[in-house]
């Protein structure tokens, strides 16, 4: 065996309007890998944003330049990522640079010749570099078409997967280079960013069916925070930022498989923007917009200066009109922000109220909350009575009718 270096990236999610970040990262992603010149780049789904791109929208346009650009630096192995985002959009990225591009919409296995070129791994190849398993979004679809089928429950999903690993390890194991999975899916135990919104019902896979595979490195997609789970399981993180409030690092991994099997990585930082947001809900405070100046100091000076920044602010309809919108986008700007985006939530009083009434515990503590609003003061007989009716049962107050 020799060393081997696989370029690792995910969760681009590139379209229209994002679509100038999403160029910024890439080109630094390009400039590495022709520096580091890697064996092989691995795209872990979710290139794309949504699966009906236009084939001539310039999003579309510069993800195909962009593989295409990679694969002249090195081989490129995609797998399709969540239908909703791309479905098989990415097939057709296959005949760009046969060969030298391999897109995997079912799990498979795939060989890295001496030559450069990616192969099906039952050709003879005595210059063999790699493999690589393939696992794409596993889906409840493509799962109950194995043989034997499964039930629809999660846990018999999750639990289908494992003979699909055991097999990767199977077919790879007597051979003698490194073994690369490529997937995007949930692993059980990975941290998700706080603002990674999951559609549906995430089918999760346990680290110990990924072991069954025999990888010597996990190359994952789908959780768009960068880590490490245990030895040789990572995810990428996305490559940009693309919600309000995300400020954990964006980048790509670069990882060196030596020949005794250990597995060193080094992760690129990509220069996306700076997506920062300030939510408050002046509801809730009894002072009210005295808070403001206060709420406007609680972002640090690094997300505010060069930030995209959203300000949204919860309020009663009534004070609305106290709120100098131009002082609070002029007041981020000073402070460095390169857009402000303020947005308003008009609460009537009234939504307020009857919040209140309807979360208080009985009739007493209604009362006092309504009084409170209105501005009335309760006599003290009166909810003396109203707390001997939460203790009368219905066959009491029945007779004292």
């Amino acid at each position: 065996m020799e060393n081997i270096k696989i370029l690792h990236s995910a969760d681009i999610h590139a379209d229209e309007k994002n679509l100038s970040d999403v160029v910024r990262c890439c080109e630094f992603l390009i400039q590495t890998a022709k520096t580091a010149r890697p064996d092989a780049v691995v795209l872990a789904g979710d290139i794309t944003n949504r699966r009906e791109i236009r084939m001539d929208s310039d999003s579309c346009r510069f993800i195909a330049s962009f593989v295409l650009d990679l694969s002249r630096v090195a081989p490129v192995i995609v797998v399709c990522g969540t239908p909703s985002h791309e479905g098989t959009a990415p097939l057709v990225l296959e005949k760009l640079n046969p060969g030298r591009i391999f897109v995997s919409d079912y799990p498979t296995l795939v060989s890295l010749s001496g030559s450069g070129k990616i192969t099906d791994l039952v050709e003879p190849d005595e210059n063999r570099k790699a493999v690589f398993s393939t696992m794409p979004t596993p889906t409840k679809k493509f799962l109950s078409e194995l043989p034997g089928g499964i039930q629809a429950a999660d846990q018999a999903v999750a639990d289908a997967l494992t003979p699909i690993f055991s097999a990767f390890r199977i077919n790879t194991e007597l051979l003698d280079v490194p073994h690369i999975h490529v997937g995007h899916f949930s692993v059980m135990g990975a941290a998700i960013s706080k603002t990674q919104t999951m559609v549906g019902r995430d089918i999760e896979v346990g680290r110990d069916q990924i072991e069954l595979s025999g990888a010597d490195l996990v190359c994952l997609g789908h959780i768009h925070k960068s880590q490490k789970i245990g030895d040789r399981i990572f995810y990428s993180g996305s490559l940009c930022r693309n919600n309000y409030g995300e400020m954990d690092p964006k980048g790509f991994f670069l990882h060196l498989i030596r020949p005794d099997g250990e597995v060193l990585s080094e992760f690129y930082e990509t220069p996306t923007r700076i997506l920062s947001r300030v939510d408050f809900d002046f509801c809730k405070y009894p002072d009210g917009l005295d808070e403001l100046d206060q709420v406007l100091y609680s972002l640090e000076p690094d997300e505010i200066k060069g930030a995209e920044l959203r300000v949204e602010f919860s309020l009663f309809q009534d004070q609305a009109d106290q709120v100098d919108m131009e002082r609070i986008k002029q007041f981020y700007k000073h402070a460095g922000a390169k857009s402000v985006e303020l947005n308003l939530i008009r609460i009537p009083r009234e939504n307020i109220r009857g919040e209140k009434v309807l979360k208080a515990a009985g009739l007493s503590e209604k009362l006092v909350e309504l009084a409170i609003d209105d501005g009335i003061e309760l006599p003290e007989t009166l909810i003396a009575k109203a707390k001997s009716l939460e203790t009368y049962s219905r066959e009491d107050i029945l007779k004292e009718i």
